[in-house]
């Protein structure tokens, strides 16, 4: 019992810092593209292969997108729902049980992990 919590954390933080790695790579993209971030049609694939509509573009800005704990993929907004004071995107993983919007979401606007 007690390594599943520790593997469950483990996972939790490998997931949360990720994200901030994703960011890291968003704010040079920003740089980049005049203050601007990929869209949610962009999404993060912007950061490894140049959008049509991108000619500042000077990616790769990360080699691979990568995934969450649990082996799937980040989800991105933006504009942002929940990141609208700080104007930055809105980074996601569902977590373990995979559905958005419950308790063991990880995202980058709320730090109850």
């Amino acid at each position: 019992p007690q390594f599943f919590g520790r593997q469950e954390q483990a996972s939790i933080d490998a997931t949360a810092l990720s994200i901030k790695g994703i960011e890291q790579a968003l704010k040079v993209y920003q740089l980049d593209h005049g203050g601007s971030y990929p869209t949610t049609n962009d999404g993060l694939q912007s950061l490894v292969t140049a959008p049509s509509n991108a000619p500042k573009w000077k990616g790769p800005y990360l080699d691979d997108l990568p995934k969450d704990a649990w082996g799937k993929p980040f989800q991105y907004q933006y504009p942002p729902q929940h990141n609208t004071a700080a104007k930055k995107p809105d980074i996601w993983s569902s977590g373990l049980d995979q559905s958005n919007n419950t308790a063991d979401d990880i995202t980058n606007w709320s730090k109850t992990q």
